[in-house]
């Protein structure tokens, strides 16, 4: 049984290391939009919506259920980040969806159900 703090944030600096390196190897390729980013309303108004209000709010609900029930139950709801902030980006900023996002949302969804149908019949973890 783990710590949820320690599931949580470990799981943070593993994601922002593989994204830091990969940022770099982008940059050091010639894509120098990497370091472009406007940081005007527009991009922080999107930042605040999907990070701070969707991501933020969908990982402390995580690190809760970790600390209720454990890692190996809750594991594959961790797929549920994206879609969720799919979904509170456009309850509240009114960002639709792509139907690339959508049917990306879809399959996410249905791959969750069958892991959790496997474990709760005992042939997943």
């Amino acid at each position: 049984n783990y710590n949820g703090l320690i599931v949580v944030s470990s799981m943070f600096i593993f994601g922002s290391v593989i994204m830091a390196i990969a940022a770099l190897a982008m940059y050091m390729c010639g894509d120098r939009l990497v370091l472009s980013v406007d940081w005007g309303f527009n991009f922080m108004n999107y930042l605040m919506g999907t990070s701070v209000i969707g991501g933020s709010v969908l990982f402390l609900v995580w690190y809760l259920m970790v600390n209720s029930v454990g890692v190996a139950n809750v594991t594959a709801y961790i797929f549920t980040v994206p879609a969720l902030t799919l979904i509170l980006n456009y309850i509240i900023m009114g960002i639709r969806p792509t139907i690339n996002e959508v049917i990306g949302a879809l399959i996410m969804f249905i791959g969750i159900y069958l892991a959790s149908a496997g474990t709760v019949k005992g042939h997943g973890a």
